[in-house]
């Protein structure tokens, strides 16, 4: 028979590989956790579920609603306008406000929440002083995780080991047990911007944009569009005349994008689905060039490279372009634009897609798109207004839609009449953040709907799947068996080392899954090592969520990475660029603090 602990290492191997991988959605991912540990006997029904009712997922639940309101109620846009103003700035000045903003809010929000909402101002910004916005969405970014860092409700992290403690009858950590090597962190992390980082930060002057309201003709040459655009006939041979554009099928068969249709009646940009091809019409097209002969050959029809046909002549006027990102908790994320119907939905057309510094014109409607990425969208001036109440888009360059629907002070005051007896120790933080957040759909600030919508689900259910995990870990001894593994060969009687090594292995879980994972999966593994090398777990466990924070040196280790890489046009080696010296930084600090307290 299969020992248990050898069942539960399979299961955490499987699962940090789908989490790596992303074969299957995380959320999914955490579920299969839940079914697997029950299937196979390990844990009891009540244990396997026990995540749903943790503290930690409760907290965690209702900080994000705290989030959602402050978003919602335009709460979280005051601070925005210390650097949202028209006059420009230095790059010294920016980085200060951006900074210090973001890291601000995250002591009370979730990370990914503030970086949306700071986003089209910090963009704004950049336009108006003329510095490029790679140089301030990483430390935007960045500076989220410094904020996350100080408090106990500031990144699910923290909750995860303090509920680790309450679970062993330990004591939990306080609303500020995080503060002191927290604020270490973030101002170190600010001079390291304002000395070494700004030089490290790149400067891509390919999405520099000269105002902060630019033209479509500005952004069709930052997509480098009109380097990619092709030309065909309808012919009396063509098999095409006479269809549909929907009927031609070529978006969907060959990935052609169709951005102008020019006839007898004119020039239509971003044609009907329904209009019908006639002999005659000339069709601007963009696709990779392998499709585009297909196409000519199945249909009969040539093709002309190097158009002489304009996109820029269409920046003002009847038809206009707009930037936009994909929001962290936006219905798009995963689909296609072609299977969530967005031309029907908004009466747009995306023409071009910016992912990780290189722009995508051929197949757009195939693409599955991803947080972060940033999408040219072509259209009517009066459709394009649509998207500014969209919750899926992030417009860019424009200044935020006043949301304010008269409660954004009585949000914050219920954040912090419900957080003070927490802070206190009157009521557990799980309590005092589930009540806020019925306060505030009692009061109106938010209602029950918009809870629904926005919440990030995918987070509750992968904290409810890997919590249960963690507790098969040490229920089966797998956990010590991790430990001993990866943790023996260093000496048990210098904690300085074996903190270091917990520090490292959390970043490396945290780089290639994600911050909330890491500290979910090395919680009880740190907890099992305290425990047989005689150290205080409470030290071990700050270990873990520090290292579990510092997210810096990869796109995927934090969604608020990933949220400003497109606009950013950040590549994976700027993230590590500027997050290896910034990880070995906070990595030092954590250790002498923790090393100076036990």
């Amino acid at each position: 028979m299969i020992p248990e602990s050898t069942i539960v290492l399979i299961i955490l191997i499987t699962s940090v590989i789908l989490f790596v991988t992303e074969l299957i959605r995380i959320d999914v991912t955490a579920i299969l956790i839940i079914v697997s540990l029950g299937l196979f006997g390990i844990l009891t029904p009540s244990e396997a579920f026990s995540g749903f009712s943790s503290e930690a997922v409760l907290a965690v639940m209702g900080i994000l609603i705290f989030g959602i309101a402050f978003e919602r109620t335009g709460a979280g846009e005051i601070i925005s306008k210390i650097f949202g103003g028209n006059q420009k700035k230095s790059l010294t000045f920016l980085l200060v406000t951006i900074i210090l903003s973001s890291a601000t809010l995250s002591t009370m929000m979730n990370n990914v929440v503030v970086v949306a909402i700071l986003l089209p101002s910090v963009i704004k910004a950049s336009a108006v002083s003329k510095i490029p916005p790679s140089k301030l969405l990483i430390p935007l970014a960045f500076g989220s995780s410094f904020g996350g860092m100080l408090t106990l409700i500031g990144t699910p992290p923290n909750l995860v080991v303090s509920s680790q403690l309450m679970q062993a009858g330990l004591n939990g950590f306080n609303m500020f047990s995080f503060f002191p090597i927290g604020i270490l962190i973030t101002l170190s992390g600010l001079i390291f911007f304002l000395t070494v980082g700004k030089r490290l930060l790149p400067n891509h002057p390919t999405r520099s944009i000269t105002n902060s309201h630019p033209t479509g003709a500005e952004l069709v040459e930052l997509y480098k569009i009109e380097n990619s655009l092709y030309e065909t006939n309808i012919t009396k041979d063509c098999q095409l005349a006479g269809r549909t554009i929907a009927q031609a099928t070529l978006g969907r068969q060959y990935g052609i994008n169709i951005i102008a249709v020019i006839g007898s009646n004119g020039i239509k940009i971003n044609p009907n689905p329904e209009y019908i091809l006639g002999v005659g019409d000339k069709l601007i097209i963009t696709g990779d060039i392998e499709s585009l002969h297909q196409a000519a050959q199945d249909f009969n029809i040539g093709i002309k490279s190097n158009s002489k046909f304009s996109l820029k002549e269409f920046g003002y006027g009847e038809v206009t372009h707009i930037e936009a990102v994909i929001s962290p908790r936006s219905d798009l994320e995963g689909k296609t634009l072609r299977n969530a119907k967005f031309r029907d939905r908004f009466g747009l057309n995306v023409i071009a897609i910016w992912r990780g510094g290189v722009t995508i014109s051929s197949g757009v409607g195939n693409q599955e798109l991803q947080t972060g990425d940033a999408l040219l969208i072509q259209g009517l001036p009066e459709k394009l207004n649509l998207l500014k109440d969209s919750e899926d888009l992030i417009l860019l360059g424009e200044p935020p839609l006043n949301k304010s629907n008269g409660k954004s002070l009585l949000s914050i005051a219920l954040f912090f009449i419900s957080i003070l007896p927490a802070i206190i120790g009157i009521i557990p933080i799980s309590v005092a953040a589930l009540g806020g957040a019925l306060l505030l759909i009692l009061t109106k600030c938010i209602s029950i709907e918009q809870v629904y919508k926005n919440l990030q689900w995918k987070i509750i259910f992968l904290m409810a799947g890997v919590i249960p995990l963690g507790i098969a870990l040490q229920q089966t001894g797998a956990a010590e068996l991790i430990s001993d593994l990866l943790l023996k060969p260093f000496p048990e009687n210098k904690p300085v080392i074996m903190l270091s090594v917990i520090f490292l292995l959390t970043v490396l879980i945290c780089i290639t899954t994600s911050n909330n994972t890491a500290a979910l999966i090395m919680a009880p593994i740190g907890f099992s090592k305290a425990l047989s090398a005689g150290l205080d777990p409470a030290i071990v466990m700050l270990a873990v969520a520090f290292a579990s924070s510092t997210s810096f040196m990869t796109p995927v280790a934090h969604q608020s990475n990933l949220l400003v890489m497109g606009a950013g046009s950040y590549t994976k080696s700027d993230y590590l660029r500027i997050g290896i010296p910034l990880t070995i930084i906070s990595g030092i600090i954590v250790i002498a603090m923790l090393s100076w307290m036990i």
